[in-house]
């Protein structure tokens, strides 16, 4: 996507809605676009927030977003050793542990306020490099954000084929379903509270799939999209199957699956800690914490583990 593109999407949208932040990640790399830099600098002149998620496989523009004052900077990791990080990433890994050194390196000479995040995916076989991994991110003046990883886009994940990925899951997605299909469900999908737009154009269902589109954002006003969006036929099926639940992995249930399948006595007891932390916010309330609260609970308990 060009600059001029671009920034035609960003004024359209702040003429139809508040900009919270603006995530440069979902289903695509940041640092291929060249324009990365200026976007990074328009974001810091208009005062819009924003972060990005990476592989760290290339750095060009990561300078220019640590200069104009991201707020984060998540770098993607699911091994500490290539034959692990190559059995779910794409890419050398001795590249990524390269490049995240640069990364805080470079914030260090920018005294750069932008926060820089492991972000680690808990598969069965990575279990046992994640203690590496956290004492790199110590070293280094990183946060580590570990979660149980997902398996998408969602249709994927709700119509199969199941590949060779999906068998290194914690949760399998098979017990996973039926240990959520009957738990309470938000009345709206909490996705309709943000917009996705492809490089060409396009607004996405929503962020956990790439190729249903719901019309051309600059073609379309807000009201039009949201409508599409929420007629949408497989979004029935996704909330059925309270997807979104099982996608976030913080109901106990879910996480006592991940620790029993845990490969390390490391990670099983911080699974065993995050259903204690559950559980307790549980406790008392009759009406149960709807996925999207969970989920931002459950990652500030991540960050400090």
């Amino acid at each position: 996507m060009s600059f001029e593109t671009w920034k035609q999407i960003i004024e359209k949208a702040q003429t139809e809605f508040k900009i919270a932040h603006l995530d440069f990640n979902n289903w695509g790399e940041p640092t291929l676009n060249k324009d990365l830099p200026r976007m990074a600098a328009y974001c810091k002149e208009h005062g819009i927030h924003f972060r990005i998620s990476t592989n760290l496989q290339r750095t060009d523009g990561l300078d220019a977003v640590l200069a104009n004052g991201a707020d984060l900077i998540w770098a993607s990791c699911s091994g500490w050793s290539q034959e692990t990080y190559g059995k779910t990433h794409e890419g050398d890994f001795n590249k990524l542990r390269d490049n995240m050194v640069w990364l805080a390196e470079k914030k260090r000479s920018l005294n750069s306020r932008t926060q820089l995040i492991i972000r680690w995916h808990r598969y069965r076989h990575n279990c046992d490099e994640e203690k590496e991994a956290r004492k790199f991110a110590r070293q280094h003046g990183f946060a580590f954000e570990a979660h149980v990883a997902w398996y998408l886009p969602i249709q994927k994940l709700l119509t199969g084929p199941a590949d060779e990925t999906a068998k290194l899951l914690l949760v399998p997605i098979g017990e996973g379903l039926d240990a959520v299909k009957d738990l309470p469900r938000p009345k709206t999908c909490p996705e309709y509270s943000s917009v996705h737009v492809d490089a060409n154009r396009q607004a996405k269902l929503c962020c956990l799939t790439y190729n249903l589109n719901v019309g051309d954002f600059l073609e379309n006003d807000i009201e039009t999209l949201d409508a599409a969006r929420q007629k949408h036929p497989f979004c029935t099926p996704c909330m059925e199957a309270n997807a979104l639940e099982y996608l976030a992995k913080t109901h106990p249930k879910l996480l006592w699956m991940a620790a029993k399948n845990a490969t390390s006595t490391d990670v099983r007891l911080r699974l065993l800690f995050e259903i204690l932390v559950d559980t307790t916010l549980r406790l008392g309330r009759r009406i149960p914490i709807p996925y999207y609260i969970k989920s931002r609970i459950g990652m500030a308990v991540k960050h400090r583990l």
